[in-house]
């Protein structure tokens, strides 16, 4: 099996146990999470794009919404089918989110140099078809980084700037709160400054 193919087979794999993953997110949570992410208005949940309903499942799989994530309640919970499904959850338990740069390009690889702008020493090279033809360099981006036998992954959680948002970046990350964890204050404050002045992978090119 040849790098593309073992990419495309974890990312495959990955697709499923998002969705399996869904089936433990219950209707209280999924509403708790809307009004913690703020998107909940009279009673439904407002996305202002498509994008967002990706996003917002992220949050839901993986930030801190009730006592004990969601991702960790499936990962003790369902009994892996192979080992691939197996290395994937944990290093889904394990995931991170942080700002990065993408700072080179690898189209032969379709892999994104990643410069991480928390953890300055850091560089992951991010393997991802799609999104190595569509985000440019000096872009910043907001993901989650999974690493997963010999590749860096991310999920569909992809939120792309202009290099001139930086400080703005850094600042929403670093913004304090003393109602939730540290990693999902960072997820909300830079959700709405996505609101205001990300770029959605459609027109990335262009700006």
């Amino acid at each position: 099996m040849d790098m593309i193919d073992a990419y495309q087979a974890l990312k495959s794999t990955l697709d499923k146990l998002h969705n399996e993953i869904l089936k433990y997110i219950t209707l209280e949570q999924f509403q708790e999470a809307a009004v913690k992410l703020r998107i909940y208005e009279n009673k439904r949940i407002k996305y202002a794009n498509k994008a967002e309903e990706d996003y917002f499942y992220d949050f839901n799989i993986y930030e801190d919404i009730s006592e004990k994530r969601v991702i960790e309640r499936f990962s003790e919970d369902y009994t892996p089918k192979s080992i691939i499904e197996r290395t994937l959850i944990n290093s889904m338990v394990n995931s991170f989110t942080s700002i990065f740069m993408v700072k080179e390009i690898s189209s032969e690889k379709y892999q994104l140099m990643l410069e991480d702008l928390i953890n300055k020493k850091k560089v992951y090279p991010l393997t991802d078809i799609t999104l190595s033809k569509t985000i440019p360099v000096n872009r910043i981006i907001f993901t989650r980084i999974i690493k997963a036998f010999d590749f860096y992954l991310s999920t569909p959680l992809v939120m792309v700037f202009a290099k001139n948002n930086k400080k703005a970046l850094l600042e929403a990350w670093q913004k304090p709160s003393l109602l939730d964890s540290a990693d999902t204050n960072s997820f909300i404050n830079i959700f709405h400054l996505h609101r205001e002045k990300g770029l959605l992978l459609t027109n990335t090119l262009n700006k």
